[in-house]
């Protein structure tokens, strides 16, 4: 048995407790609901870095076979991969481009399906934007 006297009242609230404003506004289906949306573009933005990875391994080691990166994705196959990996948004191959400067932008059409050239959306407080932009590979100083 609780040793609160007023536990079995309806309007029983633990001392100190208080109901927080921002939850006295919210819906009560969007706390039972989790944001399934947002869950998915994470899965397929962490899937597709799985596969950007994997490509940018094998554009290494061509690039230290032959000296430089290939101009399309196709001359990996077959002498570095047996095959390429689809973009899981198009179900294409990933965006290539080999630049002027001897580096690569590998990227993937991103949730909106729109190639945006490469460009990385970013959010108001400068976190990447899952919805908009592209999903492109860092790539980091040699």
């Amino acid at each position: 048995m609780c040793p609160h006297a007023r536990c079995g009242q309806a309007s029983f609230r633990p001392p100190g407790w208080r109901l927080q404003p921002t939850l006295r506004r919210a819906d009560p289906e969007s706390l039972l609901v989790p944001d399934t949306k947002r869950a998915w573009q994470a899965a397929a933005k962490n899937e597709t870095l799985a596969k950007q990875g994997f490509i940018a391994c094998a554009l290494e080691r061509y690039r230290l076979v032959h000296g430089a990166y290939p101009v399309t994705l196709q001359a990996l196959v077959p002498e570095c991969v047996k095959s390429l990996p689809h973009d899981i948004i198009t179900g294409q191959q990933p965006r290539y481009l080999r630049t002027d400067d001897g580096k690569f932008l590998l990227y993937s059409v991103g949730w909106n399906q729109t190639d945006d050239g490469g460009v990385v959306a970013s959010q108001n407080n400068g976190a990447t934007d899952l919805a908009s932009g592209d999903w492109v590979w860092p790539q980091f100083v040699n």
